[in-house]
Formats: structure tokens, sequence, C-alpha cells
């Protein structure tokens, strides 16, 4: 899913509150930020255009935007005969997981994936709509491709939603394109990539635990209390995997 605008709706009673046209992914939280010296209540979500947008969630004003956590190159292009080069691509930039905000830290932590593709006017598909409808002008029809060795790799960042600015992030090999972030009131932060879940520092972004769990995609990790006891669960291709966390 990739909305083109966000839309806000009171429950009692139901109707359009506000909207918003940055295209944005289905990666948002809740939270207040300074703005011209106040508080304001305002919601972050992380776009595939690479970037984090944080709005006014009483009126979906864009308060800022943050520095861009994957690589940009050519942003918003027209297509070309040739061809253009661009980044993050129709499959990077945050997709479906889902972001996680610490109140502790201020941060909003995001998954990226940076795969650049080549966008490129489909001239056989302009000639078809010209065959189709002679003499009407045809849109233009392009395609996106992936290069053969484009580099790819995945980002978790930390976004400071105060400033919008990077305060750190840890690169992967592969696209971080399924499962979610998980911040935790005890510093940490959780996030999958295939095969492993990891564990950082939420302040420093520092590394702490990896776990292996299965060769294959990991939805988002939850948390949660059992008889007094936190728990920890992910699924996998296996099933749901829990774990236990001590308090020493």
């Amino acid at each position: 899913m990739s909305p083109a605008c966000r839309i806000v709706l009171d429950p009692d009673p139901v109707y359009l509150e506000a909207s918003a046209q940055p295209r944005f992914q289905l990666s948002e939280a809740g939270l207040d930020v300074p703005h011209d010296g106040a508080m304001v209540p305002a919601v972050g979500e992380a776009g595939k255009t690479g970037w984090v947008y944080i709005l006014d969630r009483r009126n979906g004003k864009l308060l800022r935007r943050s520095e861009p956590f994957v690589p940009l190159e050519n942003t918003f292009p027209a297509p070309t005969a040739e061809g253009v080069r661009i980044a993050p691509g129709t499959r990077g930039g945050s997709n479906w997981p889902s972001a996680a905000y610490s109140p502790k830290t201020g941060a909003l932590y995001v998954l990226g994936s940076h795969i650049p593709m080549l966008y490129k006017i489909d001239s056989a598909a302009m000639a078809d709509a010209r065959i189709r409808r002679p003499g009407v002008p045809p849109h233009v029809l392009a395609t996106f491709t992936e290069f053969k060795d484009d580099g790819r790799f995945g980002t978790f960042t930390a976004v400071d939603v105060a400033t919008g600015r990077i305060r750190w992030q840890h690169k992967v090999k592969g696209p971080l394109m399924y499962g979610g972030a998980l911040a935790t009131a005890g510093g940490l932060v959780f996030f999958p990539e295939p095969a492993y879940l990891n564990a950082l520092d939420a302040e420093t972004g520092k590394p702490v635990w990896r776990y292996e769990l299965d060769k294959g995609y990991i939805g988002p990790p939850i948390t949660f209390m059992v008889d007094g006891k936190q728990r920890l669960a992910v699924t996998s291709t296996r099933g749901v995997t829990v774990f236990g966390l001590r308090g020493d």
C-alpha cells in the first residue's frame, strides 16, 4: 500500500479533519515536538521518498522534513528515452516496516532500503497508445527497472523528531522491506533483517544482541508482560518465537 495522502478522522462524529499530500507509507507514530516555541501534537511518518515527515496532527500542516535516511539521486525527475538513474526507486525508501518512536530518546527509528532504478520512457507502450487513439497525444508512459549490480543495502536510522537530523544509522547488507521497529523503555530498539533479529542501544546505535531465527523474512517484533515478566515475540516462517528478557 502506498497512499498519496494521510487522512485523520474524528471517531465521534466521523468527519474529515485534515489531509496532506506527500507520498507516505504506513509507518507512522504519534508524538509531541517543539515548534515556534511551543510543544505541538504531531505525527511522524517515514516515506518512500527517503525522508521522515513531521506533521501537526491537528490540521495536517507540515512542520519539518528530516534529513534523508537513504541515499537520494535524481529525485522526482522526468523519464527520458535513455533512462535516468534514480534513488530511492519504487522499492526503496521506507516500505511496509513500521517505524517506532521512543519518548525517552525523542527519536523515530526507521527501516529503509537503498534500491536504485532506471526510470525510462516505454517507447513501445507509447507507440501502442498512439495507435489505439490516433490524433490524441498520449500520456508519458515509463518503466522502472532494477540494475543487475545496484549496490543495494538497508538502513536502520534514528531520526531526531525535534530537529529532523539523523542521530545515527546502522547499515545492513540487504534491503529492509519487511518487519518493523520496536523501541522499549529499557533503552533498546529491535528490528529484523532477513534471517536475524537485532537489538541496538537506542541512544548510540551500538549493536548489543543478534539472533538468527530463520533463512527468510521476519515479521515486526512485539513486547508484552506475562506474570510480571517481559517477553519479546517475533514471527517468521517457523511460526512465533518468544524470548524472555532478564532484568539483571
